[in-house]
């Protein structure tokens, strides 16, 4: 019963992922921009990749966006930003119930929307694994970015969230999940 619940969890995250993925991309062109900064790679083009494996017994989703493999602006946002999600109710699985990955959800927007406001950002990767969602951004200025979301996590009627950045201008902290989508399409 316990695995059968656990097909069913990972693929209604699965499903989430990849609907929000297409309908992001479908019914808002606009939200692609925060994607792709057309001054850096006009050519650029969001391409996301959802990968479900295991890592120290417990399931890891991954969705990321394979076409930054080939982004030539990543020296000119150099500041790599990971934001940190607990989950508030975490099933056994370490995976967010289905309410909780809804409220998740609805942090992220409200995370992107304040990066956005201040600057370009790039979101690469979201690793959900072991009871946290990481969403991997790169920034131009942390500056502003680390503010955004200071002010946002200051907000009273907010969710927990951590964020930690660093100095990263050849994307090394994502090097391993753009490959990952490379090997799982079978790209050389």
């Amino acid at each position: 019963m316990r695995i059968i619940l656990l097909v069913i969890v990972i693929f209604a995250l699965l499903l989430v992922a990849v609907t929000s993925c297409r309908n992001k991309h479908q019914e808002e062109p606009a939200a692609a921009g925060r994607n792709s900064d057309t001054r850096s790679d006009p050519n650029h083009r969001s391409t996301w990749s959802v990968l479900a494996g295991e890592r120290e017994g417990r399931p890891v989703l991954l969705s990321v966006d394979s076409a930054y493999k080939r982004f030539s602006g990543k020296s000119e946002y150099a500041i790599s930003l990971v934001v940190s999600i607990p989950y508030a109710s975490p099933a056994n699985t370490g995976l967010p119930t289905a309410e909780d990955n809804l409220n998740i959800q609805k942090l992220e927007d409200k995370i992107d929307a304040a990066l956005r406001r201040v600057g370009k950002c790039h979101l690469v990767a979201r690793l959900t694994w072991n009871e946290t969602r990481h969403l991997f951004y790169y920034v131009h200025d942390s500056g502003p970015a680390s503010a955004a979301l200071e002010k946002l996590r200051s907000d009273r009627h907010c969710r927990e969230f951590h964020f930690t950045r660093d100095a990263d201008p050849e994307w090394k902290n994502v090097e391993q999940f753009l490959d990952a989508c490379k090997e799982a399409n079978g790209a050389k």
